[in-house]
């Protein structure tokens, strides 16, 4: 079994408990199977890039491949995992094997202290995307809050010059205003808007450095629900950031976000429990319209122009 070795914005971390309980963050490699790794890979660049359909994004949108010039995707897929049917099981299977590997496992009881049985909540696979900095906390966590572990997996090798994953070292103590000042929210007022652009005026405000650091295919960033995190934009265009994000909590824990708990259902696949949503019947009934249909798209657009 491969030897798992921590690192941060200090370098090597030989307390990965001690380091995350203070940090909210930690990078851990050696927890991940290279090989399923590919397997996912070759997997998604042959059946999932170019396909026509519909599928739940992160936005929470059923939406089709949106690409960049280069070939990548910009709208990540969100809760893969859940599918069972078809060529979408088939990747769904692939996203699982990646997940439960028991190193992966280990590592998240090292850096908790807690049982080694966490359970899988959320995924989203990214690929040339950019995320905007945030907290998680707000969308989603354990309840009771806190206990939140997400894992960035990633899939290939990320460059210096790419799109890389970050985090602000010591924004876990940040406490947005305006989720805890609700009596002075205005009718319509976009929360989630304001929200994130208090994050980046405290962003602005402060001297803080980011880090962002290339990473090798398997490598894992683990961080908390606290810390501010996002995505950079890179320098060359062509370099992609094919990831696997996994949103997980510990066995005794409840799924939910600030303020209430999610009503989750739970299957269980190599050894791991996650959240099971029927997406399967979502993705047969948005694609086998006739409006969703190729045909009708060519003829659509055909007619308009």
């Amino acid at each position: 079994m491969n030897e798992l070795k921590y690192f941060g914005h200090v370098g090597n971390v030989d307390d990965p408990l001690g380091f995350f309980q203070e940090q909210n963050y930690i990078i851990c490699r050696g927890a991940t199977e290279l090989g399923e790794i590919d397997n996912l890979m070759d997997f998604y660049n042959t059946s999932i890039v170019n396909s026509r359909k519909q599928y739940v994004r992160q936005s929470t949108r059923w939406e089709y491949h949106q690409k960049t010039p280069e070939g990548g995707m910009i709208n990540p897929f969100l809760n893969p995992h859940s599918f069972e049917k078809g060529i979408n099981g088939q990747f769904s299977d692939k996203i699982l094997k990646v997940l439960s590997c028991q190193r992966l496992q280990k590592a998240l009881s090292e850096i908790t202290g807690k049982d080694p049985t966490f359970r899988l909540f959320q995924t989203m696979i990214f690929d040339h995307s950019i995320t905007t900095p945030h907290q998680d906390w707000v969308f989603l966590d354990s309840r009771p809050n806190g206990h939140l572990v997400a894992a960035w997996v990633a899939l290939e090798d990320i460059h210096p010059e790419g799109i890389r994953f970050y985090v602000y070292p010591g924004t876990h103590n940040f406490m947005p205003k305006v989720w805890y000042n609700k009596v002075n929210i205005k009718k319509n007022q976009d929360i989630y808007a304001d929200f994130f652009q208090e994050i980046g005026e405290y962003l602005d405000s402060n001297s803080l450095e980011m880090y962002a650091p290339p990473l090798k295919k398997g490598d894992v960033f683990f961080w908390g629900s606290r810390i501010i995190h996002g995505s950079t934009r890179g320098t060359n265009p062509k370099l992609r950031r094919r990831s696997i994000a996994a949103h997980l909590v510990p066995e005794g824990f409840r799924f939910g976000n600030l303020e209430r708990d999610f009503d989750v259902a739970f299957k269980q696949k190599y050894g791991l429990d996650y959240v099971y949503r029927p997406l399967d019947k979502q993705f047969s009934d948005r694609n086998s319209s006739i409006k969703n249909s190729v045909i009708y798209r060519l003829l659509k657009k055909t007619f308009k122009n």
